[in-house]
């Protein structure tokens, strides 16, 4: 049986073998609606059980499964090499400060290589992990970032839509004409994203087939198989996509990979931030080479001293594992320690508080 995470409770009479692949990726994790669980850690109690063998494989194990195998709690093997005549592609990391124009998208380094690609009819794909046109609305006069009534996350705007959309919701807003702190009309957009970037990408290269690949232009039934099959018929030369292309692709005229900014969630709120940003880089890097033509991939920072960023760009994952595990056993987070949620729900406030 192949399926999607539920599929883990599926009752199968003489279940032999659990394999969990890409098992370092959250969507294992169901967070809204009841029940709550990780289908890796499901799986893993669930070969307890019954006393199989579960295999958890991924390029970039989560920080958790790393520490079991260090701890000789799992069995851990390492795959040295990659599958047939492919080798592990050359990473280059660009210093946006260092370009002529600190707004521009695309590095003269990146523009270079992507021009060669395409004089010898080889692929690229683009990675930027933000979708829409622009990734904010602000006043120029008070500051004020139009956000959502719902969730108070800042609106993108899609141009393809001409409205300002909220990524959790998916409410979308008219585009408003004054601000509704002020009322200045200076009002201005900021931030790039994947609509964008197909835009400008196109004036640098009129003639190449340019597609896009994110959650807005897969919306359509069928859409995104469309889209990969002309990529891997030769229909497309430029693949830009948000994350989604970072996942398991093997396209083996893909020569060369660009990630815009990589930068993109490396200061949010969340302990696991700098993890994420390595396996999105480690696994995208990872899309480049993968037949007998040698593969490159660019990675764009404004942080290149940042060691995770830094990591992804030599490919090392054990420097990046001893980094990872002196940052969290410091601040006595997982896996050194487990954090639990407790939400509690009533319909009387003061009842829940004495509760």
């Amino acid at each position: 049986v192949v399926g999607t995470r539920s599929s883990v409770f599926l009752p199968l009479k003489h279940l032999s073998t659990i394999i969990v692949d890409e098992e370092h990726d959250a969507s294992y994790k169901q967070s809204e609606g009841m029940p709550t669980y990780n289908a890796r850690d499901i799986a893993i109690l669930r070969g307890k059980n019954l006393n199989i063998p579960v295999v958890l494989g991924s390029a970039t194990p989560s920080i958790e499964s790393y520490y079991n195998s260090a701890k000789g709690k799992y069995n851990l093997f390492e795959l040295m090499e990659r599958y047939g005549s492919a080798s592990y592609p050359s990473v280059e990391l660009v210093n946006m400060f260092d370009e002529e124009d600190k707004d521009q998208i695309f590095s003269r380094s990146l523009l270079e290589n992507i021009t060669e690609r395409l004089n010898k009819k080889e692929q690229v794909i683009l990675l930027h992990n933000r979708r829409g046109y622009s990734s904010m609305l602000y006043c120029m006069e008070c500051g004020y970032i139009f956000t959502s009534s719902k969730t108070s996350v800042p609106l993108t705007y899609h141009k393809i839509y001409n409205q300002l959309v909220c990524h959790h919701t998916e409410e979308r807003y008219s585009i408003p004409k004054k601000c509704i702190e002020c009322e200045s009309e200076q009002l201005t957009f900021k931030g790039i994203g994947t609509e964008q970037i197909e835009t400008e990408i196109n004036k640098f290269f009129p003639n190449a087939r340019i597609a896009r690949f994110d959650s807005d232009s897969t919306s359509k039934k069928n859409a995104y198989k469309e889209i990969l099959k002309d990529f891997e018929d030769y229909k497309s030369d430029i693949l830009i996509g948000t994350q989604m292309v970072s996942k398991g692709f093997d396209f083996h005229n893909v020569t060369l990979v660009g990630v815009l900014n990589a930068d993109i969630g490396l200061f949010s709120p969340d302990f696991r931030s700098s993890e994420r940003i390595f396996q999105l880089l480690y696994q995208v890097c990872g899309r480049s080479g993968r037949g007998e033509k040698k593969g490159k991939a660019i990675i764009q920072s404004f942080n290149t001293d940042d060691p995770y960023i830094m990591c992804s760009s030599i490919m090392n994952t054990k420097k990046y594992y001893n980094i990872l595990m002196a940052d969290r056993l410091e601040l006595d987070y997982p896996p050194f320690s487990k954090i639990i949620r407790i939400l509690l729900k009533g319909k009387n406030l003061k009842e829940l508080e004495k509760t």
